[in-house]
């Protein structure tokens, strides 16, 4: 499954996939700003998101995204704050 972002990110949407999930596992593809990634940066639990000691700002215990039908929501723990529209689909 890919991961786009919608008109509600920050950045703006995005046409092409900017994440990739493999077996719980987000990792960034090329077109990501950051390029992509062999090793993820974020894993799925319980319907939530949890940055991997991966990512570039580091492991973190708590959730920065609730996995919503085929959409991700940015929680209260994320570093650019929470949001009630999705940041990101899943197709």
């Amino acid at each position: 499954m890919k991961i786009y972002r919608t008109q509600h990110h920050p950045e703006g949407a995005e046409t092409l996939p900017e994440y990739i999930i493999r077996n719980q596992s987000v990792f960034p593809t090329i077109h990501h700003k950051n390029g992509p990634g062999v090793l993820p940066w974020f894993r799925i639990r319980q319907n939530r998101v949890f940055p991997t000691l991966h990512h570039p700002e580091g492991l973190n215990s708590y959730h920065w995204f609730d996995v919503r039908e085929n959409s991700l929501i940015p929680s209260i723990h994320h570093p650019m704050g929470t949001g009630k529209q999705p940041w990101y689909k899943i197709h």
